[in-house]
């Protein structure tokens, strides 16, 4: 009677374990066949099962179900459109990706647990299914400034991304939530990706510029120096962090090495954002004479821009602006007028300033940077009409 039991147990246990076989093997059938639904119910009790839930078949299965509906979810296909209608799925799309991150992940430890790599390959492709999503879920919620939804959904792209080794994604991924940590002010997370970035040679630009002007803020020119390198080994062919790095060695007295780099802009080519940069770099040297060449040299190629004229108008009101300071320095019982002497110099600069920033403003005619610099000038040389023009327009924006 007791042998008879254990039969019937045993017999038991045997039929369990195969009826869960039986539902891998029917949730691939659905899954193949687009019935996602009755494909998602056999895999998460074949999941839960404590025989086939120890397999990576299992898992990869699970994860790569969970991708099919997340990817007809996001396609424009009308027939994909209708697979998905007739599953009759109320989940949200945001909680199946995660359990497909979740089931594809827990596949690829099983295999390196177990020391074989049949589905680790396959798990990973389906990531990047999944990783995509959540990339373009973050892109979406910082488009809508839903900054924290940006962030939680950044974090399941990355992590997804890691996995499956997908650099796009998860460089997209750590820049959009860089920029929403940025949005909410924490300046700290925000940094932190950035500089993470850098390390991974990203080809965003701007991440250079931000990590370069953070280093700046802390007196840290030497790092700022290594982080406008670095983006400028990566990035060859962009003038601006060129730029950024010639005004940085000229600022920091590296007068052979901020040549260097104004001989490779000039290799760009005759154009004019170029030379507009290279004359950037000297107005920031207040070296006027030579910004004044290259602005001039970009006006010649393009005499209805803007830059050009903002470039001249900006080294003429910054070298008054140095004149000016130097007058107020001049002690008060001098008698050498050496205090009006600098008035008069510091003035004409600003004189020469004003036709470049009318010019700018017949391209750009409610540029706040230009109307505010017209304002100031128009003040210190007491030209009370023109101030009041300005003035005026300032206060409609």
């Amino acid at each position: 009677m007791k042998k008879r039991i254990l039969f019937l147990a045993l017999l038991a246990i045997t039929f369990g374990a195969s009826a869960q076989t039986m539902k891998v093997q029917s949730a691939y059938a659905d899954w193949q066949n687009n019935r996602l639904r009755n494909a998602m119910t056999n895999i998460e009790e074949a999941c839960a099962h404590e025989k086939t839930g120890l397999e990576a078949k299992t898992w990869y299965y699970a994860g790569a179900i969970y991708a099919r509906v997340v990817e007809i979810s996001q396609s424009e296909d009308k027939n994909d459109q209708k697979i998905l209608k007739k599953q009759k799925i109320t989940e949200p799309i945001a909680e199946i990706a995660l359990k497909s991150q979740k089931a594809l992940l827990k596949a690829i430890e099983i295999e390196k647990k177990n020391g074989t790599n049949e589905f680790i390959s396959l798990a990973n492709g389906t990531l990047n299914v999944v990783a995509s999503y959540f990339s373009n879920e973050t892109v979406n919620a910082f488009n809508a400034e839903k900054y924290e939804d940006a962030i939680k959904y950044a974090e399941n792209a990355i992590e997804s991304a890691k996995a499956a080794n997908f650099k796009e994604a998860l460089e997209q991924s750590k820049y959009v939530m860089a920029l929403s940590y940025e949005v909410l002010k924490n300046n700290e997370k925000a940094n932190e990706l950035y500089r993470e970035l850098v390390k991974e040679n990203t080809k965003k630009p701007d991440v250079y510029i931000k990590i370069f002007a953070a280093n700046q803020a802390e007196k840290q020119t030497d790092k700022a120096i290594n982080v406008l390198k670095r983006g400028v080994k990566n990035l060859p062919d962009n003038p601006q962090l060129k730029a950024l790095l010639g005004s940085t060695y000229l600022q920091a007295g590296q007068r052979e090495e901020a040549e260097k780099v104004v001989q490779s802009l000039l290799a760009l080519g005759e154009k004019k954002e170029v030379f507009n940069y290279v004359g950037d770099i000297y107005r920031d040297a207040s070296e006027i004479a030579k910004a004044e060449e290259y602005y001039n040299k970009s006006l010649a190629l393009d005499p209805a821009q803007s830059d050009a004229y903002f470039g001249l108008a900006s080294t003429y009101f910054n070298k008054g602006i140095d004149v000016l300071k130097e007058a107020d320095k001049v002690p008060l019982d001098d008698m050498t007028g050496a205090y009006d002497k600098l008035k008069n110099e510091s003035f004409d600069y600003f004189k020469k300033a004003i036709p470049n920033y009318r010019k700018v403003l017949e391209v750009k005619p409610k540029d706040f940077q230009t109307l505010k610099a017209l304002r100031n000038i128009y003040s210190l040389l007491n030209m009370k009409a023109e101030f009041q023009e300005i003035d005026a327009l300032l206060k409609q924006q």
